[in-house]
């Protein structure tokens, strides 16, 4: 998996962890903090990239979503 993935991956894992600790074994792991330390990204970067990670999930299921929903994030900036 290539890093810009895991970047968008760990980042949702973690806030969805953040939200509620009890939804994952995955969030007993210090691997998640760690690993989005050592990439340097800020809760900022953390969130934009949970909101990619989302749309891209998204589209899995209703193709063609992705490019709208990535749209509104362009347009919040």
């Amino acid at each position: 998996m290539n890093e810009v993935i895991c970047d968008q991956a760990v980042s949702f894992m973690n806030q969805t962890c953040i939200v509620d600790p009890s939804i994952s074994r995955n969030c007993e792991q210090i691997y998640i903090p760690e690993y989005l330390h050592a990439q340097n990204l800020n809760e900022t970067q953390q969130s934009e990239l949970s909101y990619v990670f989302l749309a891209r999930s998204a589209d899995m299921s209703h193709p063609g979503t992705s490019e709208a929903l990535l749209e509104l994030t362009r347009s919040s900036n």
